[in-house]
């Protein structure tokens, strides 16, 4: 089995190869990444009981940080929702637009 740290690890790694994809246009290689950091999502919640990805709040790459508040959502909603509303002011119109759509989101389910 997995640790903590090698999930973390992977989930880091995943976040940016995601987001290198969607810069060079790659649909079918993003979705490969998006499945993959799901899945360690739902392993971590489902095997570990724990959310892993909450450290990763304050990374210095906007998508790690993105897929993390998308993450702790539900678990820390006010950290996750300060991260996301700053992430609205990113240059980069992936990061920008998913934040506003995920802050959207969760808001119409409280």
């Amino acid at each position: 089995m997995e640790t903590v740290e090698d999930l973390q690890s992977k989930f880091e790694y995943y976040a940016e190869q995601h987001y290198a994809a969607l810069q060079e246009g790659g649909g079918s290689r993003a979705n490969k990444w998006y499945k993959k950091i799901v899945k360690l999502h739902e392993l971590s919640v489902n095997i570990m009981n724990e959310n892993i990805f909450k450290k990763f709040l304050s990374h210095e790459n906007e998508c790690v940080r993105f897929w993390a508040a998308c993450f702790c959502l539900q678990d820390s909603p006010q950290e996750a929702q300060s991260v996301l509303k700053k992430l609205l002011k990113s240059s980069e119109p992936y990061i920008s637009i998913s934040a506003k759509a995920n802050l959207e989101s969760f808001s119409k389910s409280e």
